[in-house]
C-alpha cells in the first residue's frame, strides 16, 4: 500500500493505493485546488477505471476546493466512485445545500456547490453511496488492510455544534470546523499510518487514550496535524506509538502561508522522537518576520521563527 501526500501548496491532497484480489484500487482523502488538479492527475497517470472512495476530512477550503472538479472528472470519464465520505452532517452549508425544504434560502458557496454536485452524482449513479462518517466507522480495503475512522466522535461534534450556528454562511473558514477533522488509521498486518487532517490537540489526546495507548509501538508514519501547527502537536502520541524501525516518517502538508505553519518546535520535537520529517512544501529557511511582513499577515507580535518557502514542493510517499 502506498500513501502519497500530494503537493498542493497550503492544503491537503492524499492519494491511497493498494491491491485487493489482484486489482489495483485507489482512494482520495481531501483535494485542495491546484493546477493541474493533483488527484485527477494521479488517477489519470494510474489509469484507474474506478475510485473506491473520496473522503472530505472537514469543511475547509484548503481541503475541499478541488473535490468538485474531481467528481466532475469522474462523471465525464465514467469513473464510478464507490463511497463519498464526509463529516459535514451538522454543517449549515451542507444542510442548506441538501435539504429541499430550505427553499427560502440557498447557500451559494464553493462548499454548498460541492454538496449539490455530490447529491446530483449520487442520483445519477456515479457515486454509489454517501456516508457521514464518525468514530464508529471501519472500512475494509482488503483482507489485510483496513481504514478506521478514529475521529470525529460525539465529543468533537458537540464542540463544533457549540459554535457553528453563531457564524454566518460566508465563504470564510470557521475555525470551529477543525473539530470535524477526521483522524484516520490505515492498518496492515498490525502496523499503521495516521492521517490527521487539521485535528485539534484535544482530539489527538482522546484518540491516543481510547485507541492507541494500548495498541503497542506500531506507528510507522503519519501526518502532523494542522499543517504542523504547534498548538495541535501532541508529543505523547508520537513518542509512545512510534514503531521500533529505523525510518519512521512524519509528513507535513504545507505550502506558503501567513499562519506560521509549520511550527519549528513541532519539527524539532518530531526529529527528537526519531522521525524523519518531510514537508510537501520546500522550506528555504526560518527567520523572524519583519514588521512589514507581520502587518501583511495581520499579526501584531511574533517572536518565534517562521518558515519561508522557496519555489514549489514535491510529493511525499509512505509505504505500509
Amino acid at each position: 500500500m502506498n500513501v502519497t501526500f500530494k503537493y498542493v501548496g497550503q492544503g491537503d491532497c492524499i492519494v491511497i493505493e493498494w491491491v485487493d484480489n489482484e486489482s489495483r484500487r485507489v482512494g482520495v482523502v481531501d483535494c485542495c485546488h491546484s493546477l493541474p488538479n493533483a488527484a485527477i492527475s494521479h488517477i489519470q497517470q494510474g489509469d484507474y477505471s474506478s475510485v473506491e472512495f473520496v473522503l472530505l476530512s472537514h469543511p475547509h477550503q484548503d481541503h475541499f476546493s478541488g473535490i468538485e472538479s474531481l467528481l466532475l472528472f469522474c462523471e465525464e470519464n465514467r469513473i464510478n466512485i464507490r463511497y463519498f465520505l464526509h463529516t459535514c452532517g451538522a454543517n449549515p452549508q451542507y444542510l442548506m445545500a441538501s435539504l429541499k425544504a430550505a427553499v427560502s434560502f440557498e447557500a451559494h458557496t464553493p462548499l454548498a456547490n460541492l454538496f449539490r454536485t455530490m447529491r446530483r452524482l449520487k442520483r445519477a449513479g456515479v457515486i454509489s453511496k454517501v456516508v457521514n462518517v464518525n468514530d464508529l466507522n471501519c472500512i475494509p480495503l482488503s483482507d489485510t488492510i483496513s481504514l478506521d475512522v478514529l475521529s470525529p466522535s460525539y465529543e468533537e461534534h458537540q464542540r463544533y455544534n457549540r459554535t457553528t450556528y453563531h457564524v454566518d454562511l460566508s465563504t470564510k473558514n470557521n475555525p470551529a470546523a477543525n473539530w470535524l477533522s477526521t483522524i484516520l488509521k490505515l492498518s496492515r498486518n498490525g502496523r499503521y499510518i495516521l492521517l490527521t487532517s487539521d485535528a485539534k490537540r484535544r482530539a489527538m489526546m482522546r484518540v491516543y487514550s481510547e485507541h492507541l495507548e494500548d495498541a503497542g509501538r506500531n506507528l510507522i508514519g503519519g501526518q502532523a496535524p494542522h499543517h504542523g501547527a504547534g498548538s495541535d502537536h501532541y508529543r505523547l502520541l508520537w513518542r509512545s506509538c512510534r514503531a521500533n524501525n529505523n525510518n519512521p516518517t512524519a509528513t507535513i502538508s504545507v505550502g506558503p502561508n501567513s499562519y506560521g505553519h509549520p511550527s519549528l518546535k513541532t519539527i524539532n520535537d518530531l526529529r527528537a522522537r526519531g522521525y524523519d520529517v518531510k514537508c510537501t512544501g520546500k522550506i528555504a529557511d526560518w527567520r523572524i518576520p519583519t514588521r512589514h511582513q507581520r502587518a501583511l499577515a495581520g499579526i501584531s507580535t511574533l517572536s518565534s521563527p517562521r518558515a519561508y518557502f522557496d519555489g514549489g514542493g514535491s510529493d511525499v510517499r509512505l509505504t505500509l
